[in-house]
């Protein structure tokens, strides 16, 4: 769960802390509609507060214990992306399609 800590004693400004999570794009992709993509996905996860998954233990390369994964196809990934239809709506609709 995110919580609120300040940057040194007597700060007055709370920052809020949260687990980042970084996953490569594809070479192929747009950099611009990739980024505005990651973005809108945090601004969603954290308007909806939306529970945060468990925290890795693994380093990603020789061991992880994620739970849930990146597809294992772009055909798979297509169907992922066009269940979540906030992410298509905000990235505009015809993005999502393509």
């Amino acid at each position: 769960m995110p919580r609120a800590t300040t940057p040194w004693p007597g700060a007055g400004v709370a920052i809020l802390m949260v687990q980042a999570i970084w996953r490569m794009a594809d070479a192929a992709a747009n950099p611009c509609s990739t980024v505005a993509a990651i973005l809108l996905a945090a601004r969603l996860g954290v308007g909806g507060r939306l529970p945060l998954p468990p925290r890795q233990t693994g380093d990603g390369l020789t061991g992880n214990d994620a739970r849930k994964s990146v597809p294992a196809s772009l055909a798979l990934a297509q169907d992922d992306l066009a269940t979540d239809t906030p992410l298509c709506v905000g990235v505009g609709q015809g993005l999502g399609n393509n």
